[in-house]
């Protein structure tokens, strides 16, 4: 697995089991129970995105990411603007979305685009197909129209 899905993984444990620790570091205050819970469901999501992005996450599956944690950053960045008492705690985790999202982008251009070769199919091939055939459509649903005319897709379904 590479490093930043571990990081990922490492820190959504942390929001599960320790929020917090996490809210008080974020937002310099003990934080409400809304806000542990908040964090905990953020957590889920960054394990749920470390599953999905591990081992050989193909090009469109590491971008599909990339594009979550863009649009979560965004969503802090709108909550740091409109809400002031949360502006800290939206800004550091706008910073973490956005680092995450970065680091999703240069794996995926770093990603391989050929076929796997025949010892790497089995049971973990066909999860990694069936991830693959689900992301590529949650994608031509969810990503510009300029992406989906690339034919990124196309190639996460041959695969």
């Amino acid at each position: 697995m590479r490093p930043v899905t571990w990081v990922r993984g490492g820190f959504g444990m942390v929001l599960v089991c320790w929020p917090a620790a996490v809210v008080a570091v974020y937002s310099g205050r003990k934080g409400s129970h809304v806000d542990r819970w908040v964090a905990r469901v953020l957590g889920v999501r960054q394990l749920a995105q470390a599953i999905g992005t591990a081992g050989l996450a193909p090009r469109p599956v590491l971008l599909l990411g990339a594009e979550v944690d863009v649009a979560h950053a965004l969503s802090m960045l709108a909550l740091a603007a409109c809400v002031k008492s949360r502006r800290r705690a939206g800004l550091v985790d706008a910073l973490v979305a956005g680092s995450f999202a970065v680091a999703g982008v240069v794996l995926a251009v770093r990603a391989p685009t050929d076929r796997p070769t025949g010892d790497q199919v089995g049971t973990l091939e066909a999860v990694r197909r069936m991830r693959n055939k689900y992301a590529a459509t949650l994608a031509k649903r969810v990503q510009p129209a300029w992406i989906v005319s690339a034919g990124v897709h196309s190639e996460m379904q041959e695969m």
